[in-house]
C-alpha cells in the first residue's frame, strides 16, 4: 500500500478519501488524520506452527478488531500484508502540533493494541494471541511505504522441535492472559537494599505471581522466556508498569520498581499511555524504578539505550535486574547511565571459587551503586 505526496495537503487528502468512497472524514476540516500502523508481527510463526489457513484466520480477526475500533472512533482501516493502517478524525479544532495531539496519539495507540490484541483468536478449534505492534506515522515527503513503516516479523524456524516448542509456549500464553483477565495475578513486593547499607530498604521490586486454588506462586522463568519467543512479552510488561504506577498512586511513601523483558526497553506504542502518566504526574516518576530484566542481551543496542536515557527524562530510575545471569550486552546500559544493579545471586556464589568472577565483579561496582535483595 503506498500513498503519493499529494496526502500533504489536508484538502487533497480529504477530496481523494471521499471521491474514493473510503470514508467521509466530515469533522477533518484542515488537519490530517492521525496515521497509525499496525502489525500482527507473528503471522509467520503462526503459519509454520500451524499452517497457512489458520495465519489467514488470525490476519482476518485482526482486522475485524480494527475495523470495529474505528467505527467507534471515527476512522477507517485497510489491511496491507502484515500491516493494518487505521486513520482516526483529529477534532476540527485541533491540528498535528496541538498539545492535545500527544494525549489524543496515546489514547488511540493504548486503543489499538489493546483492542486488536486483547484476546485470543479462535481458528481450528485452536487458540493463538496475535502479537500486535502499533505507531504513529507521520506523512513523508515521499510516497508512504507501509512496509517500511510498520514492524518486521518475528523470527521463525522451521523445524518439528520449534513448532512443538511454539504450541506450547503459546498454550502457556494462553494460561497466563487468562489469569490475568479473571485477577488471578497480583504483585508480591520484594525489598531491595543498598549493599552498602543492607539494613536500609532502597525500593520494593514487584515479583509478579498467580493465585492459584489460595496458594500464591510466583510466575516461573520459562513462562516469561515464552513470552518473549512469542512477542506477547510486550503486553504484559505493561500491564506491570500500569500496575505498578498504580501502587505507587495508593502508597505515596515509598519508592517501586517493575521488572521488564529486555525487549520491552524501546520507546514505541506501548509506551505511549505510560508516558502521558508520567509527564503528568514527575512525582509518581520520581519513585518509580524500571528494572531490565539482564537474561538475555538487547537485540538493539542503540534503542536500548535511548530507552535508558527516555526512562530518565521522565525522572525514573533504571536499574538492571540479574546482571551475570549470562548476558554480555548489557555493559552499554551500565555505561549509558543505568543507576543500579541487581546482581544474580549464582554470580555472587561463583565470586569465592571463580578466580575472574571477583575482578567482574570489582569493575560492575566500579561501574554503578549496586544494589541486591
Amino acid at each position: 500500500m503506498t500513498f503519493t505526496p499529494s496526502l500533504l495537503a489536508a484538502t487533497e487528502f480529504r477530496s481523494l478519501m471521499v471521491r474514493l468512497g473510503i470514508v467521509s472524514f466530515s469533522r477533518l476540516a484542515d488537519s490530517l488524520p492521525l496515521c497509525v500502523v499496525a502489525t500482527v508481527t507473528n503471522l509467520r510463526q503462526v503459519a509454520v506452527a500451524y499452517g497457512a489457513s489458520v495465519a489467514i484466520a488470525v490476519r482476518r480477526a485482526v482486522l475485524e478488531r480494527a475495523r470495529e475500533l474505528v467505527r467507534v472512533e471515527s476512522g477507517f482501516a485497510a489491511a496491507s500484508g502484515d500491516h493494518i493502517l487505521l486513520l482516526f478524525d483529529r477534532p476540527a479544532d485541533q491540528g498535528a502540533r496541538d498539545d492535545r495531539d500527544d494525549q489524543l496519539q496515546a489514547r488511540l495507540i493504548a486503543a489499538t493494541l489493546e483492542v486488536l490484541g486483547c484476546a485470543p483468536v479462535q481458528a481450528d478449534e485452536m487458540l493463538i494471541y496475535p502479537a500486535i505492534a502499533a505507531m504513529v506515522s507521520s506523512y513523508p515527503e515521499d510516497s508512504f511505504n507501509i512496509d517500511r513503516v510498520g514492524s518486521g516479523q518475528l523470527a521463525t524456524y522451521d523445524d518439528l522441535p520449534w513448532r512443538h516448542r511454539w504450541r506450547s509456549d503459546m498454550d502457556a500464553a494462553i494460561d497466563v492472559f487468562g489469569a490475568l483477565t479473571k485477577g488471578r495475578l497480583h504483585f508480591e513486593w520484594d525489598p531491595v537494599c543498598d549493599v552498602r547499607y543492607p539494613e536500609e530498604v532502597h525500593y520494593f521490586r514487584a515479583v509478579l505471581c498467580e493465585r492459584v486454588d489460595g496458594l500464591v506462586k510466583p510466575l516461573r522463568r520459562g513462562t516469561f522466556d515464552g513470552l518473549e519467543r512469542l512477542g506477547l512479552i510486550r503486553r504484559l510488561d505493561q500491564w506491570v508498569v500500569e500496575k505498578t504506577i498504580e501502587a505507587l498512586r495508593i502508597n505515596p511513601e515509598v519508592r517501586l520498581g517493575c521488572d521488564i523483558s529486555i525487549d520491552s526497553a524501546v520507546i514505541d506504542g506501548y509506551w505511549a499511555a505510560i508516558n502521558v502518566q508520567l509527564q503528568r504526574a514527575p512525582e509518581l516518576a520520581s519513585r518509580l524504578v524500571v528494572e531490565i530484566a539482564g537474561s538475555a542481551a538487547p537485540t538493539n543496542v542503540d534503542a536500548a539505550c535511548q530507552f535508558v536515557h527516555h526512562v530518565h527524562s521522565l525522572g525514573c530510575a533504571v536499574a538492571l535486574d540479574d546482571v551475570g545471569a549470562g548476558a554480555t550486552g548489557l555493559t552499554p546500559l551500565i555505561e549509558r547511565g543505568a543507576n543500579s544493579a541487581r546482581i544474580q545471586a549464582g554470580y555472587v556464589r561463583r565470586a569465592s571459587s571463580d578466580n575472574r568472577a571477583p575482578v567482574r565483579l570489582r569493575r560492575l561496582m566500579r561501574r554503578m551503586r549496586l544494589h541486591t535483595n
